[in-house]
């Protein structure tokens, strides 16, 4: 299967500034760079180490070391674009517009607009036991009938998101979505993403570092974030 994070990667090591600092906590992994930019991945896997050195020679076949890769490319990349509007996904897509929606990840803030606002969505994750979820079978079918697809970028370190592409139709939109998005334009194009929902962080990095270090989850270092998106140019 295509390994899109480790394509990425040869292809921004070169450029990317050194990692000074890495945390890894029960939730995300943060990265702080030599010039200053955090960036973060989460951890959908018991807490488990990775050095600075370690980067140095990533194994993309050990997920720790995918989970941080990710988080030092979000520290450089997302910080290269210049974003129109600071906005979330829900205000920005007319997904009314839509008639089969399907989310792969569960994010239940997402969820919870759309089930406020009356509009049907179907919902895949491994790792979920919500009975919102629907049984992992229906997940090629659903996704082959889809028109728009949101991706959680969680896709990319657990190296589900090829899978997801190879099955989505050509005429499919299809979107990333969360604080683990590299907002790369080379990375919209090969996946042929209409959209890349991320973030960025004020210049307050050690609070974002605290947090995620001591456990803390996206709810807790929101007021430090900021949402932005990445269209590329078709």
């Amino acid at each position: 299967m295509e390994d899109i994070l480790h394509q990425l990667y040869d292809t921004t090591r070169r450029t990317i500034p050194p990692p000074h600092q890495l945390v890894c906590g029960a939730k995300y992994y943060a990265v702080l760079n030599t010039l200053g930019n955090v960036g973060v991945c989460a951890n959908l896997e018991s807490p488990s180490s990775v050095s600075i050195e370690e980067l140095n020679q990533p194994d993309f076949s050990n997920y720790y070391h995918r989970v941080a890769v990710n988080a030092w490319i979000n520290a450089h990349v997302n910080y290269q674009n210049a974003y129109a509007e600071e906005i979330d996904i829900f205000n920005k897509i007319p997904f009314h517009s839509y008639k089969s929606i399907v989310m792969v990840g569960y994010f239940e803030s997402l969820i919870h607009k759309f089930r406020s606002a009356e509009i049907p969505i179907s919902i895949f994750d491994l790792k979920s036991n919500s009975d919102q979820v629907l049984p992992i079978e229906q997940h090629e079918a659903t996704i082959k009938k889809a028109d728009i697809i949101i991706a959680t970028s969680t896709s990319l370190a657990n190296n589900t998101l090829s899978q997801i592409i190879k099955w989505k139709r050509n005429d499919c939109k299809f979107m990333m979505l969360g604080p683990s998005t590299p907002l790369s334009e080379e990375l919209a194009i090969a996946i042929n993403a209409d959209y890349l929902f991320g973030s960025i962080f004020d210049q307050n990095p050690k609070s974002v570092l605290d947090l995620i270090k001591n456990g803390g989850d996206t709810k807790t270092f929101l007021p430090f974030m900021k949402k932005v998106y990445l269209a590329p140019i078709k």
